[in-house]
């Protein structure tokens, strides 16, 4: 294990805060950055990511990065082209910088929606790709269905071009919906609905698991770049209730899958950092 200097971009969100409050704690000394201002408890520098000569200037002084810093789906301000140019801008002189700096260590995030199946669909069902596999690990093709999901599988094909041509070591971590306190989110809600919801699978994460992962990924860097699913092993609902009212062409799990598990697996980040989520559900009501 070891520690150093770190940027955190998109430091103002759910996850780059707290990420930054996790490395901070783990020994890390952080550089935050994002398009807006944020009050953490470290050097902060207000940063376009499209900006090559300025985001430069801020890698320059540290010793890995932490990419979270891309427009969310969650904001509809953007058309489809905006969003997808955006991020894949702000991504690709993320990573460029980094391995042209020669950083030991970058975690990017990506999203499960890079699988195209039950995530981000919104109201268009016919939108909806299906699933080679349930359950599905990283080895499962990348068919996104929206600008969000296709501007990060473009940002992983060259974080994967920039691990083998100029080997930078790269965790690509594929998140599904953030989960943070369960009496305010509105993830929350999904739970507690009676008929449930069609979006993840009930797969999620607790922003807190994110985080730690984020650290155990920098402080045990891998030669090249991988590719991570990285989830709670439960569901906010049971999945083949699921399936069987919102997929029901989709195929079916194992017949001894557990009622709570998710389908979305994470042996690879267990094996490869040994990270585990630690947040347990509490029950639903009812």
């Amino acid at each position: 294990m070891s520690t150093g200097r770190v940027c955190v971009t998109g430091a103002a969100g759910r996850i780059g805060s707290a990420a930054v409050k996790e490395l901070m704690t783990r020994g890390w000394e952080v550089l935050a950055t994002d398009r807006r201002h944020a009050d953490l408890p470290c050097p902060f520098a207000l940063t376009e990511l499209n900006d090559r000569p300025r985001v430069q200037a801020i890698l320059e002084k540290v010793d890995a990065l932490v990419h979270l810093g891309e427009i969310p789906m969650l904001m509809r301000s953007h058309r489809p082209e905006e969003l997808f140019g955006l991020n894949t801008a702000a991504g690709s002189i993320a990573l460029q910088t980094a391995a042209d700096l020669k950083l030991r260590r970058v975690v990017y995030a990506s999203s499960c929606q890079v699988y195209g199946f039950a995530f981000g669909v919104g109201a268009n069902p016919n939108l909806r790709m299906i699933p080679d596999k349930l359950p599905f690990d990283e080895t499962h093709p990348t068919i996104p269905n929206n600008a969000y999901g296709a501007a990060k599988v473009a940002n992983e094909i060259y974080a994967y071009l920039l691990g083998q041509q100029q080997k930078l070591s790269i965790a690509i971590f594929r998140f599904p919906a953030i989960l943070t306190a369960p009496a305010s989110d509105g993830l929350w809600a999904r739970r507690q609905s009676p008929a449930g919801s069609d979006d993840g699978l009930g797969s999620f994460c607790h922003v807190d698991d994110a985080a730690r992962a984020i650290a155990m990924a920098l402080e045990h860097p891998r030669p090249g770049c991988e590719a991570y699913n990285i989830a709670s092993d439960e569901s906010l609902l049971p999945v083949e209730g699921i399936i069987k009212q919102f997929y029901p062409t989709f195929p079916p799990l194992p017949p001894d899958w557990p009622q709570r598990r998710s389908a979305m697996l994470c042996e690879k980040a267990k094996e490869h950092f040994g990270w585990r989520h630690e947040f347990k559900l509490p029950p639903a009501a009812g």
